[in-house]
């Protein structure tokens, strides 16, 4: 209030860095928080007796379901019966047509240590060792000339034979 000159008006104006109370200002008061009302106890009885109707519900419920189990009569039937063993038996065609092919295999085995040789003595211009590379190759493919004929019947024979 401003207590040095009487014509100013007589209502409170709070400077910006007080907080008014309301009463000074005219406002009503806030409500007051209402007081939290107490907690009603349970009886003591209240928990056994739960407990006692939950057992109750859970034992009735598992009489109820229990029902007995059917009995399983099993019984055994011995079968005697001749069974027939036949032993197959390889056609020889087939024995010699495996015979052939495991000679082709070994031949075979041999070509890329031919192949090999041949690249390292072509890229290190060695005419002596592309001669010697040579000379087996020219082995090789006489020997392969000698082994194709040998392939065909017995292969044939064994595919027959098989049928």
């Amino acid at each position: 209030m401003n207590i040095e000159n009487n014509d100013a008006p007589t209502t409170y104006q709070p400077t910006p860095y007080q907080q008014p109370a309301y009463s000074q200002v005219g406002l009503p008061l806030p409500p007051q928080a209402a007081e939290p009302e107490k907690r009603k106890r349970k009886p003591k009885w209240f928990l056994p007796a739960g407990l006692a109707v939950a057992g109750l519900v859970l034992g009735f419920g598992a009489g109820v379901g229990a029902k007995p189990e059917p009995e399983i009569v099993v019984q055994e039937k011995i079968v005697e019966k001749e069974v027939e063993v036949v032993k197959e038996v390889t056609p020889p065609s087939c024995i010699e047509a495996l015979d052939v092919t495991q000679e082709a295999i070994e031949l075979f085995s041999t070509y890329p240590e031919m192949a090999h040789d041949a690249v390292q003595a072509a890229g290190t211009f060695d005419t002596a060792g592309l001669q010697a590379v040579t000379r087996k190759i020219e082995t090789f493919n006489s020997d392969l000339d000698k082994l194709t004929p040998k392939v065909g019947a017995p292969v044939a024979a064994c595919r027959l034979a098989a049928e």
